[in-house]
């Protein structure tokens, strides 16, 4: 998108985010914001000089890595590195947790062993309601059951 006309608040918005260098302005705004510097120079110089100050500042930050870091970025690296490391691998050779959790037999028989006791739990716990006999368990758990239907029809006669 070719720009020809540059406003005071997009000149400032553009300063701000690519410093005071028009080579670092996106290219269809620079033709733009060059004729913008020209044209309005009590306005724009000031701001330039300001954002050169803080471009001067942050621009020559050349720092190097400690030691120990370039020690830590060197042992996390993979011994085989390079631009065909990982092509071709099999899903196995990948990594502990790939070949250790999620192949293989272990997830399905973990989902039924799971299943199972919450199966058996949800049958064993109608076993442990306090009843003498088989009659006395099949009123005791419907018994709420009646009252609430009861309720609900009578609402719909």
């Amino acid at each position: 998108m070719m720009t020809d006309y540059m406003t005071e608040g997009r000149f400032l918005d553009l300063i701000e985010a690519y410093g005071a260098d028009p080579a670092r302005w996106p290219e269809a705004e620079r033709k733009a914001a060059t004729a913008f510097v020209e044209a309005h120079a009590d306005f724009a110089e000031p701001l330039l000089a300001e954002a050169q100050a803080l471009d001067d500042r942050l621009g020559p930050a050349e720092i190097e890595p400690s030691d120990l870091l370039q020690a830590r970025l060197l042992a996390a690296l993979p011994a085989e590195s390079g631009a065909g490391a990982g092509v071709g691998v099999k899903r196995e050779e990948k990594g502990p947790l790939v070949r250790g959790v999620f192949s293989g037999w272990r997830a399905p028989v973990a989902a039924a062993a799971a299943l199972v006791i919450g199966v058996a739990i949800g049958f064993g716990s109608g076993m442990v309601t306090p009843v003498e006999t088989l009659d006395d368990y099949d009123a005791f758990a419907f018994s709420s059951l009646e009252d609430d239907w009861i309720d609900w029809l009578e609402a719909e006669a």
